[in-house]
């Protein structure tokens, strides 16, 4: 147990000190602002504030855990062992910068609190984030400070360090399960009629034989899902979006007896998570409804989700998603380039910057998207595999996290998408090599 000594203990302090002690190193911590406390305390322990008491490890404040509220902050970047620092510190404290504000003020997302322009869904910019302003956003810089953390804890204290291990995920959106089928006959002939005009005869043709059942549907891959993960024993994560049609949701009718059924028997052997439909952010009811009948086909509680277009607004998403009692979401990424959100690979809990408090939402951030790869980027699949394998190859070497997100169609037939199936398996079977 650690023994950490500050004047004044606020939320945000237990909260940041908890994930960067408890959560990451594996290291219980306890608080004290009683000096004779700390001075009796025969173990490790060490001091965080403006100044020290005494000899003792010392890590010098910022002011940012001591605040309250959300205040525009002057963030300074420097270089410390060639990584980008922040919130820099006193003479003497054992590190340069404040490694807990700095990672509480990136982990929170601190600053999506303040104003900022959106894109025409209400989704974040990442252009005017500070990690890809500074050019760290493909670095999980918080999880590479903590490396340096641990470095200065051992070397002043014989203490045990959990040892973290690679963890790869592999989740799959499913916002349209087929491309024709079980889209009924309205829907069918609007598109038909559509694809004439356009004179697309070949998808046309592609229709009409989809529905005969003379050819697979272009974006069922389902059974090559299967497959694979059988073969690698991966760790699954489906989101099927179960919402009413509108001009955004528009996959399979959740009536459909066997579309149920895929769901269903998707559930039996991985994890099953709702997305959320394009107008549950701003209707919290529609989360409410969508959630029971995705509950009611896969007969269990369902507590995980991902944002259906990564929809994603502070602190108001999460806070809808803990009144419908979700408490794993997978939305934490860019909706506009891949890399670290949050600047972290590890999963943590939501701390809510209005009302001061540690959530019981655990945040799981995903690193790359095969649509925003596509169609943001315009990678193509060799460039994608590239990117992807240097990125999981850096985050394999410090023992991290990585989620990546795909969907049903860019593993199917779709033409729109040749190439890309190669790139997951390239990807899948790269998560199983040692390093």
């Amino acid at each position: 147990m650690l023994l950490v000594y500050t004047p004044k203990i606020t939320n945000r302090i237990k909260y940041i000190f908890h994930h960067i002690f408890k959560c990451h190193i594996g290291l219980a911590v306890k608080f004290t602002s009683a000096i004779e406390e700390f001075i009796a305390h025969s173990g490790p322990k060490i001091s965080y504030g403006k100044k020290p008491l005494g000899n003792e490890l010392h890590f010098g404040s910022h002011g940012l855990l001591t605040q309250i509220g959300v205040d525009d902050i002057d963030v300074v970047m420097s270089e410390w062992k060639g990584m980008p620092v922040f919130f820099k510190t006193g003479v003497n404290s054992v590190l340069p910068f404040d490694i807990f504000a700095g990672s509480f003020y990136l982990i929170t997302r601190y600053e999506e609190y303040l104003p900022h322009t959106r894109d025409e869904h209400d989704r974040y910019n990442s252009l005017e984030s500070l990690a890809v302003v500074n050019k760290f956003s493909k670095v999980p810089l918080i999880d590479v400070w903590i490396i340096e953390l641990v470095k200065v804890l051992k070397s002043n204290f014989d203490i045990e360090i959990t040892e973290r291990k690679f963890k790869y995920i592999s989740s799959i959106n499913i916002s349209s399960a087929y491309r024709y089928r079980l889209k009924g006959l309205v829907r069918g002939f609007i598109g038909m009629f559509v694809d004439l005009f356009k004179f697309k005869l070949k998808f046309v043709y592609e229709r009409v034989f989809t529905v005969l059942k003379l050819v697979k549907d272009p974006y069922d891959s389902i059974s090559f899902l299967n497959r694979l993960q059988n073969k690698l024993d991966l760790k699954m994560s489906y989101f099927f979006l179960v919402s009413d049609y509108t001009k955004y949701d528009r996959n399979v009718s959740y009536h459909k007896v066997e579309f149920r059924t895929l769901i269903k028997s998707i559930g039996d052997t991985s994890e099953i998570g709702l997305m959320p439909s394009y107008f549950s952010n701003s209707e919290s009811k529609k989360l409410s409804i969508e959630k029971k009948r995705l509950e009611e086909i896969v007969k269990y509680k369902v507590e995980n989700s991902r944002q259906y277009y990564s929809k994603l607004v502070f602190p108001e998403t999460y806070r809808s998603l803990i009144d419908n009692e979700i408490y794993n979401d997978f939305s934490m990424g860019y909706t506009d380039n891949i890399g670290f959100r949050a600047s972290t690979s590890e999963s943590f809990y939501f701390y809510d910057l209005d009302y001061e408090v540690r959530t019981p939402l655990l945040v799981h951030p995903y690193i790359v998207n095969d649509r925003v790869m596509k169609d943001n980027l315009n990678m193509i699949p060799a460039d994608a595999v590239d990117e992807i394998l240097r990125m999981m190859s850096y985050i394999k070497s410090i023992n991290g996290q990585f989620i990546s997100v795909f969907h049903n169609e860019s593993l199917g037939k779709d033409v729109d998408w040749a190439g890309w199936r190669n790139v997951y398996i390239d990807m899948v079977k790269a998560s199983k090599e040692e390093v």
